[in-house]
């Protein structure tokens, strides 16, 4: 029934079928990322009622950071923005600028959540980013949220540890929101072309200067053109102190984005 369609290539794109899936399918059936039930979506029911309690009882939705002071806005009970002004700031903080105009996540960096992510980042189960991504597909607040930016992009990995990894933890999951919430899809634009000591090994202190000049834009004549007076939103798995995420930010504000803003699965 294409003539309903706007464009033949809309109906093309409806059409599509990905046979490498429905065979991998077939031969792996798919089962839930918490436990083992079959499960299509990766997650099943009762899990997924367990994340939304989760979600309910730590953050009550997802919240929203902002670096400018604003009070707490009563009329949205989905949606609460945390005051960052110098009564609030810690002392990672107060010893960087903030480039980033937003922060939005989903869980606090704890228990169940921090085991799936575990599992997720390094122990070789990719598949898990298809449990997080049908889980906030679901999130009507966060689609209307999130589908205010022209762009998502991941936060980049070096290639020596793409390499081992296998996969992009942030990169699997940013383009399947970009599918889903109908955005636009880039990870040509930032590089991390040095391979500097994990964040998760370093204290706070020492993850403020290990994110610093490990991150750039990719060469490239268009690419300040891509993002100029474009609304960005990064993506990450976790955020801590917030120092690669502010540094990737930087680098955007500073060759012409807009504004850029920051989500997590989880906050530490």
């Amino acid at each position: 029934n294409w003539r309903k369609c706007k464009k033949l290539e809309e109906w093309k794109e409806r059409q599509k079928i990905d046979f490498f899936e429905i065979i991998k399918d077939i031969i792996y059936p798919p089962m839930c990322s918490i436990c083992g039930s079959p499960s299509k979506e990766y997650l099943c029911n009762k899990c997924t009622k367990k994340l939304e309690n989760i979600e309910m009882v730590s953050r009550k939705g997802f919240y929203k950071e902002l670096k400018s002071i604003e009070k707490v806005q009563e009329n949205d009970k989905n949606i609460k923005r945390i005051e960052l002004g110098k009564n609030n700031r810690n002392e990672n903080h107060e010893k960087e600028n903030f480039y980033f105009d937003e922060h939005i996540y989903e869980f606090i960096y704890d228990g169940e959540i921090r085991n799936l992510i575990l599992q997720y980042k390094f122990n070789s189960k990719p598949y898990i980013y298809k449990a997080f991504t049908n889980f906030f597909k679901k999130n009507k607040n966060l689609y209307l949220h999130l589908k205010k930016y022209d762009i998502i992009m991941p936060i980049p990995i070096s290639n020596k540890r793409l390499k081992t990894r296998g996969y992009n933890q942030s990169s699997l999951i940013a383009k399947s929101l970009a599918k889903n919430f109908n955005m636009d899809y880039e990870e040509r634009i930032l590089t991390k072309y040095k391979d500097n000591k994990k964040q998760s090994t370093l204290s706070k202190e020492e993850r403020l200067l290990n994110a610093k000049n490990v991150y750039k834009l990719k060469s490239g004549t268009n690419l300040k053109e891509k993002i100029k007076n474009k609304k960005i939103l990064l993506f990450d798995d976790v955020f801590t102190t917030g120092s690669t995420c502010n540094e990737c930010s930087r680098i955007l504000k500073e060759n012409g984005a807009r504004q850029v803003g920051i989500f997590t699965i989880a906050k530490d």
